[in-house]
């Protein structure tokens, strides 16, 4: 799981925020989530990734993910967690 989860979220701003010593994923946009926007964050030491976009690709209302924008971040020391 991710520190910051949503399934839904439409146009959502983290600005400057720092995700840190997490086993998962800093930030998770699940299913339904566009238009994110994700600048000047830091990422580090995390059990997988930075951020994790998912959902379908198909025209099922509500399960579409997208039109994120990830910007100036820092992201190192990623991927400790090894399946």
């Amino acid at each position: 799981a991710g520190t910051k989860s949503g399934c839904g979220a439409v146009r959502c701003r983290f600005h400057r925020c720092t995700f840190r010593h997490l086993g998962g994923w800093g930030l998770l946009l699940g299913e339904g989530c566009h238009g994110s926007r994700i600048s000047r964050c830091t990422f580090t030491d995390l059990g997988a990734g930075a951020v994790h976009a998912f959902g379908t690709t198909n025209e099922i209302p509500g399960t579409t993910n997208g039109d994120h924008v990830v910007e100036d971040c820092e992201i190192h020391s990623g991927g400790h967690v090894f399946a």
